[in-house]
């Protein structure tokens, strides 16, 4: 040991020496966490082996001093911290926090048997259990950050989620479908299905954006879900090109598309062309009762009728959603061959680090892609038997 107490040969930060009157006393962590501790004795060697000991129980777990348990809040910080570090944004970083903190603040042991409860309680608010999961999974983490300072730390198991919707719509229903949507809604589901946009991005996209001379969409990082910029051009699409142009010729207001009461034109137009369904739903257990009659919305005279478990239902559309369009955009980039990297450079996925980091796809390649896009779609035109004329 050096002459102040710490160690010389690099371990002077796992434990020191110090004097109050003639005792000897020791510093060194445990645990995690700074402990204190008198030798009783007034001879340096003697305090010297104490350490050492207490040291070695440190290193293998066998330490004397109990573990203090660690605050929800230290761990949340941990979690939050590492997010920020990752490159999320403060909102980011708070992702899935929000009921963990009104469940778990103040705790310093989290259970199993706590968790259950938490499990419980928003399962009885209404909530999916995929939405459960993420804040579970949030909070697996949060022990994972923390594994250090907890020995035993509880098992927290995910609740069983649905299948991933895996939704699409073929050439045949496309059609079906655009004759069945108003003519104000038939432009954001060309523009939707063709290039794999989010409805989002969509109903935001303003006139600002629109770059009609290069004729593109430049989409920056506050439109996007990714917080990535990208630029989608239409200008090697002829039907894309020629609707953006009398979309901008009659344009009245900010917004390229017009988007007040898209959902319920949505799911009248897919009802109509057998793509939908209206149904009764729990509004706790999400149990669903199908109905005889089928009408786009219930009447006012019609009984609201009580799940199983006993809770009142609500009458909801079942059926294809507009994300089934993205999912659909990107099955038909890869099956006229497009590229992957390019494909996502369209849609707006995000790929692996090296696509992170390095922009490898060019506009040039974007511009590529879109035109052969066009003579797919051309071609599944002409396996169509004839049906007649298509809605403009």
């Amino acid at each position: 040991m050096t002459k102040g107490g710490g160690y010389a040969d690099g371990r002077h930060g796992k434990g020191r020496l110090f004097r109050r009157g003639r005792v000897w006393w020791m510093q060194y962590y445990a645990h995690g966490q700074q402990v204190r501790e008198s030798s009783h004795s007034d001879k340096k060697a003697v305090a010297e082996k104490l350490l050492m000991r207490r040291l070695i129980e440190a290193e293998d777990g066998t330490s004397p001093v109990k573990q203090r348990p660690v605050a929800y809040e230290e761990m949340r910080e941990r979690l939050v911290t590492k997010r920020r570090l990752d490159g999320l944004d403060e909102k980011e970083a708070e992702s899935g926090l929000r009921y963990l903190d009104q469940f778990f603040a103040g705790l310093r042991l989290i259970t199993d048997e706590k968790i259950d409860e938490f499990k419980l309680a928003r399962k009885a608010s209404g909530v999916s259990n995929a939405t459960i999961n993420r804040s579970l999974a949030a909070l697996r983490q949060m022990f994972q950050l923390s594994a250090k300072r907890i020995k035993n730390p509880p098992e927290i198991k995910l609740l069983p989620e649905p299948p991933a919707r895996k939704g699409f719509l073929t050439r045949d229903q496309y059609t079906r479908l655009l004759v069945a949507l108003p003519e104000r809604v038939r432009p954001i589901f060309k523009f939707g299905y063709h290039t794999g946009m989010r409805l989002g991005e969509l109903q935001n996209l303003t006139w600002s954006r629109i770059d009609m001379r290069a004729k593109m969409i430049r989409l920056e990082a506050e439109d996007t879900k990714s917080g990535e910029g990208r630029v989608i051009p239409f200008g090697k699409f002829p039907e894309l090109n020629e609707l953006m142009v009398q979309l901008h010729r009659r344009s009245a207001s900010d917004f390229v598309f017009a988007h007040t009461g898209f959902r319920k034109a949505w799911a009248r137009a897919c009802i109509r062309a057998g793509l939908g369904r209206m149904l009764w739903e729990c509004k706790t257990c999400h149990g669903r009762i199908e109905s005889e009659k089928q009408p786009q919305h219930p009447g006012k005279k019609m009984t609201v009728p009580r799940c199983t478990c006993g809770a009142l239902c609500h009458w909801k559309y079942v059926g294809l959603i507009f994300h089934d369009l993205r999912r659909t955009a990107i099955r038909d980039m890869r099956r006229a061959g497009i590229d992957e990297s390019v494909a996502m450079k369209i849609s707006g996925h995000k790929t692996n680090y090296v696509f992170k980091r390095y922009n490898i796809v060019n506009t040039a390649d974007v511009e590529q892609a879109m035109e052969r896009m066009n003579e797919f779609y051309q071609i599944e035109d002409t396996k169509l038997e004839p049906s007649g004329a298509r809605p403009n």
